[in-house]
């Protein structure tokens, strides 16, 4: 799911997007940064995941953030408890995030209750059945 897609859903749920995402700045270039909920949400977990189980490999970051939303510092980690553990020790300065749109940055388990039953040739629909 894109961010432009994301930001009037949230706001129609009265959610601020930047609980789901930021777009900062990495010397002078624009960056989309994606939080957990961004991979929580069920587009991303159906459309990126099938429903299916995930675990992050290489895909955590702290991010810190300057009140312009420039990346003062960036840090990856090769696992998901190592980055939310970090974050942990000072979470005024530095947020769990993921870079890619389509891999997550935190574990997502399994959505049993929902199957897919058919996926488009170009992957761009997706139908999932309840079970």
């Amino acid at each position: 799911m894109m961010s432009s897609q994301l930001e009037p859903m949230a706001r129609w749920a009265e959610e601020n997007p930047s609980r789901f995402y930021d777009l900062a700045w990495d010397h002078g270039r624009p960056l989309f940064v994606y939080y957990p909920d961004y991979y929580r949400t069920m587009a991303v977990r159906l459309f990126g995941y099938d429903g299916k189980a995930f675990t992050p490999n290489g895909t955590s970051w702290a991010i810190e953030l300057d009140a312009k939303n420039q990346i003062i510092d960036a840090r990856r980690f090769r696992t998901y408890e190592a980055a939310a553990t970090f974050v942990r020790f000072d979470p005024k300065h530095w947020r769990l995030a993921g870079l890619d749109p389509l891999v997550s940055c935190v574990p997502l388990e399994p959505l049993g209750h929902l199957t897919p039953v058919w996926i488009a040739p170009k992957h761009d629909v997706k139908i999932f059945e309840m079970r």
